[in-house]
């Protein structure tokens, strides 16, 4: 066994170069192990140390608010004091006596007043005052008081209330120092009134002196009154200051002086943050003359020492925890994870190496035991495995080189071109066939891109599959050399994917070469053209001989023969029959032909459809009406069952009016007995109409096979069936142009339902209902027959009609035919004999055939009617040819086809004799141009020569000069050019027959003849 790299790539693969960087397991291990036992010892920390930490900051708020309130108290206590002491002085009766007795001197209250104010300790100065305010004794430190002491407030207080009040603490309004001052009335012992005025002032710094008790541990306490004025402080520099000039970041205190309320905050002073601790003094009612409040600093790091030493022992005991955590963590992952790593190093060796030899080596009786045994066994069964796969590969792979060389020989011999392009439009393979179609060199295709190399049709149908690759694509295109190459795209699709358009997805073409088949097709088309129209010319004749021997003996042999004899009255009963069997199987000899053209004439593309809105009603009864006769002859009823209201479908009439005959008629044909009903069905975007018998019926098998050309079912031998097999076919082909679809039900004896679908237009009601064509054109013949009857009536001699043909019996035919009615008939046998008695006598009316030697007939046509001699001969076709619109662009009055039907052909020219020579000129004037093309398709088709014009001054231009007899204009391009003021004072277009149109309805409708 080969222990080489080569066997591990196989199951395994390559070492990575990540796989040398990543951290071992048992580092892992130990991290973890060690994260997850110090996360509690982290989470049960932090909450003590939260816990702990508002505890203390409580306690420091504490203690800050009971100092501020001591200092308060102490304060009270120190102002209440020296007021009781004055108090007790205005009340000593000595000297109260002193001052009430006569006989004493100034002198002696002055002694008196100092002695008593020496035995007092904090007073500077002690006044006494009449009730004026004038100093009647002073003892005062400083220099005695001079003047009038009545204009102070608390001392008019005292002396109107007899009450002891007190001004301060706050600057002195006289000396600017601090000070507090008291005014106690002396009263009458007698009378009790007031008779003097103690005035008694404390020094600010005896207030000072009381807290300095608090200065301990870097505090500063400051007292202030209402004004914010420091009256009292630990710093001396502080005094007669505002707390504002030192606390400017602290505004939230002195809104509390406001509200009385305590405050704790933080403040940055003196670049050091602090605490600070304010509360308002409450003082004894005896003194309390305004607000007092106090403050304490201090230094954050002072004040929470607690907390950091807290702290610092938090981070000494979780990183002891941590360590001691590792340690033991370590040494249970060696125990533990060093088997694993053997177990690991074995297995990357017979991974990397394709060593299957090594066996693990762990002598554990626990579950890392059980492991390397498992893991031994493992590696026994992996190098069993990959040498099997090893054979296994080499056989694959030599099966794969089999096949691809068997693929490349199909693509290379392949009988088609094949082309590969990936999602880029990129050429990534071809067959050699497809490079001798498109006349390439292989080495060029591959790698170009398809755009370049092919063109435009195959590329675009590429880039159409590339955006839709569900759709199975099929085009013909150009080959070299005026080839047709057939191209079949598709997408590459395995059969359990799922291609979405915008996908990375490869897509083949398959391109066939078809020109032949083309070649052989267009030969049937024309095989089958030239051969129906060469039946037509004798049925023609055959047909209208017939048709005429029967016309002679009915009218005028049969009522000659007198003698009535059983075996005269059964020789003209035979000659009657034979007559009728010969026309009736002419007739359908040319149904027949008309099948096969009409097939060949779809699959070519050489149809013409006139697609306008019709009611699926209106049609239906067409086909009932035409097939009526049939039904009747069968002994069958035709039943309608219709919807009421059902929508239009854009349709050509007359080819649904075929579908309709032609599945009718099936019905009844195979029918003997019952009814054939007609139902119509809406179903949400299309209707659906069903023909339904009660005849034989067809077998499962024959469902699809009825729609197949040239398909009939049943024995040929002995069912006898009649017709081409075409006529399904064609109805089939002519639903699907419409985009419907066909399909027959049946079974056997039961009856056959064929139901076909016409979707309807969504924007058919959404257009302007378009004018009433039909009602348009009966108004142009209505004006025709007016224009005959208001001519003059004269005995016309008789009538000349030139029958050009060149097929001498056609010419005998319509010679009899026409005399027989009255006519003088020339005739003519090809073009150039008819242009030459056309010169030499006119005729008054003329029949054509198209297919004549020398001169055809629409040459013929084109001659004469650019002829102003000749133009207004009318003209008849009679022609196999099919190419009605051309003739009626060239100026025909009527086009008919060969077989000729008498009666039709003798109509026509009896109308067209009756309405003289009239030019059947009608111009169209009209800015909306497809609005302009449906009129004169409408118009061609009923015979009329029509000039079309987009502008009012042309039309005026060509009415000028082509004097038409009809003008349809619009109203907006007649109103803008004024078209009927200039037309009608010409001379010949008096009586022309002007039709105005306005948003696609006819409006004015003319009353006479001279409509202008």
């Amino acid at each position: 066994m080969d222990n080489g790299s080569q066997s591990s790539q196989l199951w395994l693969g390559q070492p990575t170069a990540a796989s040398g960087k990543r951290h071992k397991l048992q580092h892992k291990v130990t991290v973890f192990a060690i994260a997850l036992s110090t996360l509690p010892v982290v989470l049960i920390g932090s909450a003590a140390y939260l816990f702990a930490s508002r505890s203390i900051t409580q306690q420091v708020i504490q203690e800050k608010h009971q100092r501020t309130e001591v200092m308060g108290d102490k304060l009270d206590q120190f102002l209440v004091s020296r007021l009781r002491e004055v108090e007790s002085l205005a009340v000593n009766p000595v000297l109260t006596q002193a001052t009430l007795r006569n006989d004493s001197s100034p002198n002696q209250q002055q002694l008196l007043l100092t002695e008593f104010a020496n035995s007092l300790d904090y007073f500077d100065s002690i006044i006494l005052f009449d009730l004026d305010g004038n100093p009647v004794a002073q003892a005062t430190t400083g220099k005695p008081f001079v003047g009038n002491y009545g204009d102070r407030e608390y001392f008019q207080a005292a002396v109107k209330t007899g009450q002891s009040t007190m001004n301060g603490p706050g600057l002195s309004s006289s000396s600017g120092l601090l000070r507090v001052e008291y005014a106690v009335p002396v009263n009458d012992l007698e009378t009790g009134n007031s008779i003097y005025i103690i005035r008694a002032r404390v020094p600010g710094h005896y207030m000072s002196e009381l807290f300095e008790i608090f200065e301990e541990h870097k505090r500063v306490w400051h007292l202030f009154n209402s004004d914010g004025m420091i009256f009292a402080s630990a710093r001396q520099n502080y005094l007669a200051q505002t707390v504002e000039s030192y606390y400017p970041s602290l505004m939230e205190i002195f809104e509390s002086r406001r509200s009385q309320a305590k405050v704790f905050a933080n403040s940055q002073e003196d670049n050091r943050k602090q605490l600070v601790a304010y509360a308002p003094v409450n003082l004894s009612n005896s003194v309390n003359s305004e607000s007092i409040g106090a403050l304490i600093t201090a230094d954050t790091a002072i004040a929470f020492a607690p907390q950091y030493q807290l702290l610092r022992i938090f981070a000494l005991g979780t990183g002891l925890t941590a360590v001691l955590v590792g340690a033991i963590t370590t040494y249970v992952a060696n125990r533990v994870i060093r088997p694993i790593q053997h177990l690991t190093q074995v297995a990357q060796q017979v991974t990397h190496g394709g060593n299957f030899a090594l066996r693990a080596k762990v002598n554990n009786q626990d579950e890392i035991g059980l492991l390397a045994n498992s893991l031994n066994q493992l590696i026994t069964w992996i190098g069993q495995y990959t040498e099997e796969l090893e054979r296994s590969q080499e056989g694959l792979e030599q099966r794969v080189k089999e096949r691809t060389e068997q693929l490349d020989a199909i693509i290379d011999n392949l009988g088609d071109g094949l082309l590969v392009i990936d999602s880029t439009g990129t050429i990534i393979r071809c067959n050699p066939v497809l490079v001798h179609m498109f006349n390439l060199y292989a080495k060029t295709v591959t790698g170009s891109p398809c755009h370049e190399v092919f063109q435009t049709d195959l590329s675009q149908l590429i880039a159409k599959n590339q955006a839709d690759p569900t759709q199975l694509l099929i085009t013909d295109v150009e080959l070299p050399n005026n080839g047709i190459g057939q191209a079949l795209v598709t997408a590459v699709v395995s059969n359990n994917s799922n291609v979405v358009p915008g996908g990375d997805f490869d897509s083949i073409v398959l391109i066939r070469d078809i020109t032949a088949e083309k070649e052989v097709d267009q030969m049937k088309t024309d095989f089958i053209s030239t051969v129906s129209h060469e039946l037509r010319t004798p049925l023609t004749s055959i047909l209208g001989f017939a048709k005429l021997i029967q016309k002679k003996l009915e009218d005028t042999v049969l009522p000659a023969v007198k003698i009535e004899t059983k075996k005269t009255d059964r020789a003209v009963r035979q000659v009657r029959d034979n007559l009728g069997i010969i026309i009736s199987e002419g007739e359908r000899l040319t149904s027949l032909i008309n099948d096969v053209l009409d097939i060949s004439k779809i699959e070519a593309g050489k149809i013409e459809w006139n697609m306008q809105p019709s009611s699926i009603s209106d049609l239906i009864e067409r086909a009932i009406s035409a097939t009526s006769v049939l039904a009747q002859n069968n002994g069958l009823e035709i039943v309608l069952d219709v919807e009421p209201e059902l929508p239009k479908v854009v349709c050509d009439r007359n080819r649904i009016i075929q579908v309709l005959i032609n599945l009718i008629s099936n019905a009844i044909k195979f029918s003997n007995e019952g009814v054939v009903t007609c139902f119509v069905r809406h179903q949400d975007i299309e209707l659906s109409i069903s023909i339904i018998d009660t005849g034989i019926g067809l077998s499962t098998d024959d469902l699809e096979k009825v729609f197949e050309k040239f398909t009939q079912v049943g024995k040929v031998m002995t069912d006898k069936p009649k017709g081409t097999g075409l006529g399904l076919p064609i109805c089939r082909q002519i639903i699907e142009y419409h985009g419907g679809r066909i399909w027959a039900e049946s079974a056997l004896g039961q009856g056959s339902t064929f139901t076909f679908t016409l979707p309807l237009t969504a924007d058919l009601e959404a257009k302007p209902t378009n004018m009433n064509l039909e009602t348009l054109v009966q108004q142009l013949k209505e004006n025709v027959r007016q224009t005959v009857a208001a001519a003059p009536v004269t005995d016309t001699p008789q009538k000349t009609i030139l029958v050009v043909d060149d097929e001498p019996h056609i010419r005998q035919l319509l010679r009899q035919e026409l005399e027989a009615v009255g006519y003088k008939v020339q005739m003519a046998k090809d073009g150039m004999d008819a242009l030459n008695q056309v010169k030499a006598s006119p005729p008054d009316l003329m029949v054509l055939d198209m297919m004549m030697p020398n001169i055809n007939g629409f040459d013929l046509v084109a001659i004469l009617k650019h002829n102003p001699a000749t133009m207004g001969i009318p003209i008849i076709v009679v022609s196999i040819v099919q190419d009605q619109e051309r003739g009626y662009r060239l100026g025909v009055d009527r086009y008919l086809s060969k077989p000729i039907d008498t009666e039709v052909l003798l109509k026509d020219i009896k109308t067209l004799l009756d309405q003289g020579t009239s030019n059947r000129q009608v111009l169209v004037v009209d800015i909306d141009t497809s609005m302009a093309k449906t009129l004169t398709d409408v118009l061609l088709s009923k015979g009329y020569t029509v000039t079309e014009s987009t502008t009012g001054k042309d039309g005026i231009e060509k009415a000028l000069s082509l004097k038409p007899e009809m003008i349809i204009v619009d109203s907006a391009i007649s109103m803008e050019h004024e078209v009927v003021n200039t037309l009608q004072f010409d001379n010949g277009l008096e009586n022309i027959f002007l039709i105005m149109v306005e948003n696609s309805q006819v409006i004015s409708p003319p009353d006479s003849a001279n409509s202008a």
